[in-house]
């Protein structure tokens, strides 16, 4: 996926994810689809150019490594908000769509987005509870909910859908903050500011 595909990507979802909550499967599986298609193209060039010098054992070290970076990238959101997803304090399509920048970008790049995008969405969250001052009641919230896993010995679902959510987001937009904020601190993207 070219860099130009992937934030477009991004942005639909995030429009997609701000006008309905959703982020379509069909759209997810698309961008999968495309990232997938993508590093196998990354794979199959390094594998061209080491072939060409002679070199079959490094040219199919490069693929490998290629490969492995994707699918470290794709997993990564799985593996870190997977059980936040399953317990309704995070969406699973905001981890499809974290793990589908990942196949694109790599583990070290799926990492900063992450971080950056988990940064984002605490400052709105913050300016959020603040607006509405709704701190004590998100604090109790949590709390009632801490205490109701703890008494049952189980964990529950932390949403069950009967409770407030006006200071709930999208999360989809961090993400697209996050990618834009990685993609030109690396230099992908150039930016030319005019004072």
């Amino acid at each position: 996926m070219d860099i130009q595909i992937l934030l477009v990507f991004a942005l639909v979802c995030a429009v997609s994810d701000l006008r309905t909550r959703l982020i379509p499967n069909t759209l997810m599986l698309c961008g999968f689809l495309w990232a997938l298609l993508d590093r196998f193209v990354m794979a199959v060039n390094v594998c061209q150019a080491a072939s060409s010098s002679g070199s079959v054992l490094s040219a199919c070290s490069g693929a490998i490594v290629i490969l492995a970076d994707g699918l470290a990238g794709f997993l990564l959101p799985w593996i870190l908000l997977g059980c936040l997803a399953a317990l309704k304090m995070f969406g699973g399509a905001d981890v499809k769509l974290l793990s589908v920048i990942g196949l694109q970008l790599g583990l070290k790049d799926c990492f900063l987005v992450m971080v950056y995008s988990l940064f984002t969405a605490a400052a709105i969250s913050a300016v959020i509870v603040i607006r509405q001052r709704s701190l004590v009641v998100r604090l109790t919230y949590f709390y009632r909910y801490l205490v109701s896993v703890m008494a049952g010995n189980k964990l529950t679902a932390y949403r069950s859908g009967d409770e407030d959510q006006s200071a709930e987001f999208s999360f989809a937009l961090p993400v697209l903050i996050a990618l834009l904020t990685v993609l030109i601190t690396k230099g992908t993207i150039e930016t030319n500011i005019i004072v």
